[in-house]
């Protein structure tokens, strides 16, 4: 069973039209799971910094004994919402370096995808609406909000009911999965979102 980090179980509806796929997460040391709620870090580059990652001073020659293979970073990027900021969606998978066995998932691409993540430096797809199962790990203190109620970003990357923002979705149902085999029980909610 692999190691969980996740904050969204798997019912949810979206549309693929509503899913941004061009930013990478900010901090390569951090993990963070599905259901974080991030926004977009102000970069000077932008656009016009390079995909191609490598020391300073690589000069990309090919030639014997100076051979190379950058490694393709994605210079745009996401990081943890905060509280009152304005985010840019909930993240669809999981950031993560290895599995539950301590393997580079960067070097073991079929288990990468049944994990459903994306290591650092890759693009993570971020959903701006749709109707989403969220552990209470999704929610601030970790407490899962009643129906109806009105969500705003916390802090960490999390939603609450108390924020300083706008409101960005709503409580539709709750509920609570039980058993000592369950790596999920807890209580969790689904939430209509809309950032």
């Amino acid at each position: 069973m692999a190691s969980e980090i996740t904050n969204m179980l798997p019912f949810r509806q979206y549309s693929d039209n509503d899913v941004v796929n061009m930013f990478a997460l900010e901090d390569a040391s951090t993990s963070i799971g599905a259901g974080t709620v991030v926004k977009v870090k102000n970069t000077t580059d932008g656009l016009n910094a390079d995909f191609a990652h490598g020391q300073a001073g690589d000069n990309y020659l090919n030639v014997q004994g100076n051979a190379y293979s950058p490694e393709i970073v994605n210079p745009l990027k996401v990081q943890k919402a905060g509280d009152g900021d304005v985010a840019l969606g909930i993240t669809l998978r999981d950031v993560r370096e290895t599995d539950e066995n301590g393997e580079k998932l960067r070097f073991y691409p079929q288990k990468k995808e049944e994990l459903q993540c994306v290591v650092s430096g890759e693009t993570i797809p971020v959903a701006t609406k749709g109707i989403f199962t969220l552990m209470a790990s999704a929610f601030s203190g970790s407490v899962v909000p009643a129906p109806l109620a009105e969500l705003k970003v916390s802090a960490g990357g999390t939603l609450a009911i108390n924020g300083n923002g706008s409101v960005v979705g709503q409580v539709l149902a709750t509920g609570k999965r039980e058993g000592s085999a369950d790596t999920h029980a807890g209580g969790y909610a689904i939430a209509k979102l809309n950032f």
